[in-house]
């Protein structure tokens, strides 16, 4: 186990796995049943669906041939465990309602009645694949369903895959989900993965702070780890050459993620917390990393003095290899 998991397995908020046992086709769709999503978002779905499958049946049946989250299509692979996640992200665009579809409306069955999976771990995979490829598509028509999807969510992984999609999509309504969620024992992992993820001035600001008011080793890791995530400098460079517009907004993202870490160093003795907030300073790739942890170091204690010119050399030595 590594370090990252090792603070994660700290935390001890996991959420219980589902039992394995044979499940049957049943009314709703593989993750949520009938009543998860508003009768109208549900009823838009149906009709966008309805009309999709009109236009590209192939794409329903291709999702519902998938092989991974199956007794033959895992048992011979190098972990031995169902996953499918890959495979339903080959589709790309052209599965989005397939997928959606099969996650709030109706289990997918091919025409051959191929089901994608058999017992109840299987299926779970499945959905777990379903939800990371629907959000990396950022499509806002898959708004309804991955609020559901994350509220319903019974393990760590679904709600984990759950709060990034929220983020990826990274409107008011899923910043103020993800807020709200970090505040719960309970989802704060899941809701610290989907704040990383949601790349905007407001999530970085709510990250500074939760970092800020973090009081254990662990929590104050977690938080630092979704600093680093929003403020990836890689990130924000694809973004930025995608929406030029942006520029402006990656930078003030860095500045406040980076202040964030750099004074969370002067109070966190953790090794481990340090070794968390030293790396996701470097993330940033913040310009003015170097100043900011001098102007620190001049206010800090013998010790903390030794963490920022730790995390002062690193960084530069980062920058370096670049």
């Amino acid at each position: 186990m590594n370090r990252w998991n090792n603070i994660l397995a700290s935390l001890a908020l996991a959420l219980p796995l589902v039992a394995v046992s044979a499940p049957a086709l049943a009314a709703g769709g593989v993750w949520l049943q009938p009543q998860a999503l508003p009768a109208g978002a549900r009823a838009t779905l149906q009709q966008a669906v309805n009309v999709e499958k009109l236009r590209n049946p192939s794409a329903f049946e291709a999702v519902a041939q998938i092989k991974g989250c199956t007794l033959a299509g895992y048992s011979q692979s190098r972990l031995g465990q169902p996953l499918c996640g890959r495979e339903l992200r080959v589709g790309k665009s052209e599965w989005l309602l397939p997928l959606l579809s099969a996650l709030a409306l109706q289990e997918p069955r091919g025409a051959d009645g191929h089901v994608p999976y058999a017992t109840a771990e299987e299926k779970h995979a499945f959905a777990v694949g379903a939800i990371e490829a629907v959000g990396l598509l950022r499509d806002s028509r898959a708004r309804e369903v991955l609020h559901a999807a994350f509220a319903a969510a019974t393990s760590q992984q679904m709600a984990d895959n759950a709060a990034e999609a929220l983020g990826r999509l990274g409107g008011d309504r899923e910043l103020g989900t993800l807020v709200s969620a970090s505040r719960s024992g309970s989802t704060l992992v899941a809701a610290l993965r989907g704040l990383g993820e949601c790349k905007r001035i407001e999530a970085a600001k709510a990250i500074a702070a939760g970092l800020s008011a973090a009081k254990t080793p662990a929590h104050v890791a977690a938080w630092a780890n979704a600093a680093g995530r929003v403020a990836s400098s890689w990130a924000w460079q694809a973004i930025a050459r995608q929406t030029p517009s942006r520029i402006a907004e990656a930078q003030d993202v860095r500045t406040v993620a980076a202040r964030s870490l750099a004074e969370a160093l002067v109070v966190t003795t953790d090794a481990d917390a340090v070794e968390e907030l030293v790396q996701s300073l470097q993330m940033t790739e913040y310009a003015g990393a170097p100043a900011l942890l001098a102007e620190l170091r001049s206010k800090a204690d013998a010790a903390g003095q030794a963490r920022l010119a730790l995390a002062s050399q690193r960084f530069a030595d980062y920058v370096k290899r670049k």
